[in-house]
Formats: C-alpha cells, structure tokens, sequence
C-alpha cells in the first residue's frame, strides 16, 4: 500500500528551486561561464560565445568540459608565451602547445582530443572572422605509437624457468648470498645451464 505524502502550500523562493532543481545542462553552462568570467585571458568574449553555441547545439556536458579544459589550457599556455591577442595565434603556438601538454606527460590520445577541441575553438573564431583561415590549413597530426608485442622470447623463458629450478634450492641460502645469485641470473645465457 502506497502512502501519500501531504502537500504544503510554503511559498518557494526562485533561489530554493534553482538551487534544489537545476537543469542539468543549463547549471553546467552556467558553471563554465562563470569560470571563464573569473579567468583573466584573451578573447574570453569569444570563448562565452562559443560555450553558448555549443550548449545551443545540444553538446553533452562531457564534451562542455572537455572543450572548456582544452581551450584553458591552450590560451593559459598561449599567455604565458607572451601573446595577448587571438588575432595573432599561429601554427607554431599550436605545436608549442603540443610539446608543452607532450613534455607535461598526458599520453598522445589525451593531447590529440585536447587539440581537436582547439580546433573546432579555432574554426568557430575564423567563421567569425576573428582569426584568419590560414591557421586551419595546415593541421598537426599526432600518432599512437604501436604497441610493442608482450610476448617473452623462448630463450628467455627457459632462463627465467631454469633460475626458478635453481632459486628453490637456494631457500636455505643466507641473505647476503642473494647478491651472487643476482651476479649468476644476469650472465649471459651460455654460461646458464638447463638441465
């Protein structure tokens, strides 16, 4: 049996309501244009904008944030070059920033989305004519590097079982041998014997 609950005729304020039932997506806009209010950096105008075109364009909240790290990151690092104007962006701050994020240790996939967030950041500023096309022309290409095989060479399987047959009868052995034991386990391979 299902119980109901009474209602109350308490006036809300808009305040209460705003903060008890936000809309997901709109309170996640209204974050990110506060944060961007806050930050000190060129073209903060244009990146509201283009925030706005995006929350208009029914992006995820995900890719929100993701847009709105990356371009962060890519105008803090393009201030701190010594560069105020987005009018004056060029290829080479682009892969300056790719070095910088590279030399930060963020793994190759992690630089490449941030760099496809730039730009789309970048062609949304050209289409308005704030920057000049020419920065879109040439794009910089990032590669996963290949995996290596995890495979153990067969050799190195019958050392490695050949120094396990050896190590159980060492168990007897004092700890200050181990350091000849560790001398034997990295010769070379001829001088091991598989029995």
């Amino acid at each position: 049996m299902t119980h109901a609950m009474p209602t109350t005729s308490k006036p809300c304020s808009s305040e209460f309501v705003a903060v008890c039932y936000p809309n997901l997506a709109e309170s996640k806009l209204d974050l990110i244009l506060q944060k961007i209010s806050k930050l000190e950096l060129p073209g903060a105008e244009h990146w509201e904008s283009y925030m706005k075109h995006k929350w208009r364009m029914n992006h995820k909240s995900s890719t929100l944030k993701g847009s709105f790290h990356a371009v962060r990151s890519f105008l803090t690092f393009y201030v701190s070059s010594g560069k105020n104007h987005l009018q004056e962006i060029v290829n080479d701050d682009l892969e300056a920033f790719v070095e910088h994020e590279q030399d930060r240790g963020l793994k190759v996939t992690t630089v490449r989305t941030r760099l496809k967030h730039i730009w789309a950041f970048l062609r949304f500023l050209s289409e308005r004519d704030i920057i000049g096309e020419s920065i879109l022309k040439r794009k910089i290409r990032l590669r996963v590097p290949d995996f290596l095989p995890r495979a153990i060479a067969p050799g190195d399987v019958r050392r490695l079982i050949g120094g396990l047959s050896i190590a159980s009868h060492l168990s007897a052995v004092p700890r200050e041998s181990f350091s000849i034991w560790a001398d034997i386990l990295t010769e070379s391979p001829s001088a091991i014997t598989v029995s």
